[in-house]
C-alpha cells in the first residue's frame, strides 16, 4: 500500500517598516513543517519600492536555510505599470528535492528576505509587505495519518447515509 501523500504549504506577511529591510519567517513542526519528498516552489509577493529586474538594487535576494538562495524579480513579476515608489510583485522559484529534503530534515524551516538597499520605506504607503508561501509535498506522520484516515472513513460513512 502507497503511503499518502500530502501538500504542505508555509506562509508568512509582514509589513515594510521603517525599522529595517530584513525579513524573517521561521516555521517549526506546529506549523506544519514536514520532511519533504519532493520539489518544492516557494513564492514572494510584495507591494513597495521595487523597481526593475537585477541588477537593480531596488529588488530582494531570498535564503531559505542557508540550502537555497536567489535575486528577484524578474520582469513578468510586475504587474501593471511599474511605478517609480511603490509596485506590486509577485514571483515563484523552483527548489529542487534534495534541496527541499536537506531544507525540511530538521524539521524547522527558516525564510529570509533581505531587500536591497535602495527599496525605500515611504510614511504615505503603509500598507507595504512582503509575503512568503513554500509549498512541497511530504509524507505525513503516523499520528496525521491517522487522523486524515479517520477523516475518510467519516466523510464515505456520510456518503453512505
Amino acid at each position: 500500500m502507497a503511503s499518502a501523500q500530502i501538500s504542505v504549504v508555509l506562509s508568512g506577511t509582514q509589513s515594510i517598516t521603517e525599522a529595517g529591510q530584513m525579513f524573517t519567517f521561521d516555521f517549526g513542526a506546529g506549523d506544519g513543517v514536514l520532511e519533504a519528498i519532493s520539489a518544492g516552489s516557494l513564492t514572494v509577493t510584495a507591494l513597495g519600492d521595487y523597481s526593475v529586474v537585477p541588477p537593480s538594487s531596488e529588488t530582494m535576494d531570498w535564503d531559505i536555510d542557508g540550502v537555497a538562495s536567489g535575486q528577484g524579480f524578474d520582469a513578468g513579476a510586475f504587474s501593471g505599470p511599474i511605478d517609480l515608489f511603490q509596485n506590486s510583485v509577485s514571483q515563484s522559484f523552483d527548489i529542487s528535492m534534495a534541496d527541499m529534503i536537506a531544507i525540511t530534515s530538521d524539521g524547522s524551516v527558516t525564510i529570509t528576505i533581505q531587500n536591497g538597499s535602495s527599496v525605500d520605506f515611504f510614511v504615505d504607503q503603509p500598507e507595504d509587505f512582503v509575503s512568503v508561501s513554500l509549498e512541497y509535498r511530504a509524507v505525513p506522520t503516523p499520528g496525521v495519518a491517522g487522523l486524515l484516515g479517520l477523516g475518510g472513513l467519516i466523510a464515505a460513512r456520510r456518503r453512505r447515509a
